[in-house]
């Protein structure tokens, strides 16, 4: 990593969160065979839509929701974190299905969470 990148990313939140939301939109690609393809606005109880990746656009019905989350080395669980980010998408259940990926950053080994919901 060069000096512009540690700028960048200086600020250790910011980089755990892009890093979650990198890392649960290659998940959903090669594990789950969908495509991210549109942000979602603040209190729609996920952050990006994802879609079918045989789908032949982003104008058909069968979407869902992707709710990233990242946790820096610490105290928190993977699972536990999960946990609120399922009850996060069902409180807003008018958004449709979803998942949520958490992954846990911690010096040995990462681990990646998913669930669906509902």
């Amino acid at each position: 990593m060069d000096d512009a990148a540690r700028r960048t990313y200086a600020d250790p939140q910011e980089a755990t969160e892009k890093g979650a939301e990198a890392v649960a939109i290659v998940a959903a690609r090669c594990l789950l065979d969908r495509v991210v393809f549109r942000r979602l606005p603040k209190a729609t109880g996920a952050d990006y839509l994802m879609r079918p990746l045989a789908a032949a656009d982003a104008n058909t019905d069968s979407y869902a929701r992707l709710e990233c989350s990242g946790i820096a080395d610490g105290q928190e669980t993977a699972a536990g974190r999960l946990r609120d980010k399922i009850a996060q998408l069902a409180r807003y259940p008018d958004g449709g299905a979803g998942r949520a990926i958490v992954t846990r950053f911690c010096s040995s080994p990462v681990d990646i969470r998913s669930r669906r919901w509902p």
